[in-house]
């Protein structure tokens, strides 16, 4: 569980990090970058026409050079005679245009002794003036009437973000005499599409701090929307610029053209018609994050009527055309999406357990947010998180890949020790196992060799020892039974070693014959008690009466287990052949009796009481295998007759 909780602190420490630097508006320059690229981008992949509903009148440096040389008095420099200017007033207002903005400070315009602009602007009511609601503030034309005063000058001012680019437009403000001052982008946008297209405002449903064109909600820009955290101009209402995608976004009109009757009628008729000072060296200009200029060889840079012209076509194209207004879905939500491609980025370890397979999956999902994001902007106007995304998506994706790969690595390196460690234990196991069989194969010939001497060479010894103490002794008797003897154990060799060179256990007859224990445990009993009792045992000479009777075995005995039986069997033999006294009579008789298997040998003859009570090797040996067996040996007089009643009995295996 430690483990667990120390390899997922490392991403989640990541995350957290992220939403730290965002919160606090670290991430703010990175993000300022993806909006611009992002904005870039989509000019690129998705051009757009020239407007067909706005166009610019420029006062250019030729015709305020050429206004200057024909009026008498001498004009300040950048500034207009109000004769001038209301003159090509007139001549704009008589092809009936929507709407007119006279994006001109009141500073820069001459007055003369007959008003005749303040008139103008008093007679029609689609003509807006502008003043400056920002320090530093410019007021507007004197000599207004009150309706136009109050329905028809408008703010041209624009905020500027903390590195100098226009990335948001002033639908309005609150000035100091009104409550709420609109702009000149905002009015001239108003009274075109209620005239032009009957459609009105009102406030917003989502959001009623806001304005609501038609059906078109305008997003309006908070504190925190997007990237901004650190920005402090964000009041009153304003929203982000969508730029129009195009190099020559609006048609132009040169007012000394216009002066000199060259008029393009269509330019003007029913479109919304900016007049401003476009002259490099006087024109107040602006830097923008995509180049939009048509006037400055910088196209970065904008004057104000190309700021104007864009933020009014903004809210024009979103009303009639369904153009996308650019908007940043909650906080909570960004930092749940940068949390989710926090955790995504945790995962890419393990996708593959290639190193090269982990960074090409994670170079896609880069690639995938990125395309992913651009979509989500140019469709919907969704302004996501792109740049913390790509951090902590980057950051995690390399971390746990590198972690991943550090584990799997670790991971080789302990199964190739544990396999070591296994072929060594495997090779110690069959080194073990091999002696274990050594031992086995050693005890197995000693067991053989013994059995073979007990129940050969020894019994014939002891047979003529026995024989040696008859005062009758016969010579010729003595020197066939040594005779045999030297034959039973020069044949003994041969017999252990035949043995040892079969792979299976076998049990010695004698004489190099050898029973394989592999046989049914009744075939080996009548075996040995056929090949035993064709031995030269002096008790075997006066056998009358031979019963043997070899019930199959029922269950499962080893071939060890089997072969020690045969060898109980012809030590039992042996001793009646041996050590029995006058007799007639031999039962030998393996059967089952109950859940037990009962072999037993009995004779008739008689034996001394030392005989019974001796506890010789074979006894030994007996009582061993007794035990092997779980059962029970037991020899002893015979209950209804004389002789011995040698018994081996155990259960049923």
């Amino acid at each position: 569980m430690r483990q667990r909780l120390r390899k997922f602190s490392i991403g989640y420490g990541v995350i957290l990090f992220v939403l730290m630097l965002r919160s606090l508006g670290l991430s703010e320059p990175f993000e300022f970058l993806a909006f611009d690229k992002f904005l870039a981008y989509l000019r690129r992949l998705q051009p757009e026409p020239t407007s067909s509903r706005i166009t610019l009148v420029s006062l250019d440096e030729a015709f305020l050079k050429g206004l200057a040389q024909k009026t008498s008095s001498p004009l300040s420099k950048g500034s207009i005679s109000e004769a001038s200017l209301s003159e090509l007033l007139k001549r704009l207002l008589q092809h009936d245009p929507a709407v007119l903005g006279l994006d001109i400070a009141s500073t820069r315009i001459l007055p003369t002794d007959e008003r005749t602009l303040a008139q103008i602007v008093n007679q029609n009511p689609s003509v807006l003036t502008v003043e400056k609601a920002l320090e530093p503030k410019i007021s507007s034309l004197t000599n207004l009437s009150t309706s136009a005063f109050e329905n028809q000058v408008v703010v041209n001012d624009f905020f500027v973000d903390w590195d100098g680019k226009v990335r948001r437009a002033i639908l309005g403000v609150e000035n100091g005499d009104r409550l709420f001052h609109k702009s000149l982008s905002f009015g001239l946008a108003e009274i075109y599409l209620r005239q032009q297209h009957q459609i009105g405002t009102s406030n917003g449903q989502r959001d009623p701090e806001t304005v609501k064109i038609g059906d078109v909600e305008i997003p309006r820009l908070l504190s925190n929307t997007g990237s901004y955290r650190r920005e402090k101009t964000i009041y009153g209402l304003q929203m982000l610029m969508n730029y129009r995608r195009s190099q020559e976004a609006f048609p132009i009109l040169l007012a000394g053209d216009i002066l000199s009757g060259q008029i393009q009628p269509e330019l003007i008729r029913d479109r919304i018609l900016i007049i401003g000072i476009t002259d490099p060296s006087l024109a107040a200009y602006s830097i923008t994050p995509v180049e939009i200029s048509q006037f400055l060889e910088v196209r970065s840079q904008a004057v104000g009527i190309e700021l104007q012209a864009h933020a009014t076509s903004q809210i024009l194209d979103a009303v009639l055309d369904g153009r996308p207004l650019l908007k940043s879905s909650p906080s909570l939500l960004e930092y749940v999406w940068i949390f989710a491609i926090g955790l995504l980025g945790m995962e890419v370890g393990r996708f593959s357990n290639s190193i090269a397979r982990n960074l090409l999956s994670l170079a896609c999902l880069l690639l995938l947010l990125f395309v992913l994001s651009l979509w989500a902007m140019s469709v919907w106007g969704w302004w996501l998180p792109i740049a913390p995304s790509f951090l902590v998506l980057s950051l995690n994706g390399i971390a746990y890949i590198a972690y991943y790969q550090s584990e799997r690595t670790w991971k080789r390196l302990v199964e190739e020790r544990d396999r070591i460690i296994n072929e060594r234990d495997r090779a110690l196991g069959e080194r073990d196992r091999a002696l274990v069989d050594l031992k086995s194969e050693r005890r197995t010939t000693i067991e053989t060799a013994i059995h073979a001497i007990h129940n050969g060479p020894l019994q014939t010894l002891a047979l003529l020892m026995r024989r040696s103490q008859a005062p009758d002794l016969d010579t010729a008797i003595l020197q066939a039974e040594l005779k045999i003897l030297d034959q039973e154990i020069r044949s003994l060799g041969a017999d252990l070693t035949q043995a040892a060179m079969t792979d299976h256990i076998s049990l010695s007859l004698g004489n190099g014959q050898m029973l394989n224990a592999a046989l049914p445990l009744h075939e080996i009993l009548y075996t040995v008690f056929d090949v035993t009792l064709g031995r030269d045992f002096p008790a075997f000479e006066a056998l009358q009466v031979c019963i043997t009777d070899f019930e199959p075995y029922p269950g499962n005995l080893s071939p060890e287990l089997k072969r020690d039986i045969g060898y109980f069997l012809q030590e039992a033999l042996c001793n009646v052949g041996k050590h029995a006294i006058d007799v007639t009579k031999l039962t030998v008789v393996g059967q089952v009796l109950g859940q037990n298997y009962c072999l037993s040998i009995k004779d008739n003859g008689a034996a001394a009481d030392h005989l019974l009570l001796h506890q010789g090797t074979g006894t030994q040996q007996s009582q061993a295998l007794a035990a092997q067996l779980q059962g029970q040996f037991s020899r002893q007089p015979s209950a209804s007759s004389q002789g011995v009643h040698c018994k081996l009995l155990w259960p049923l295996r």
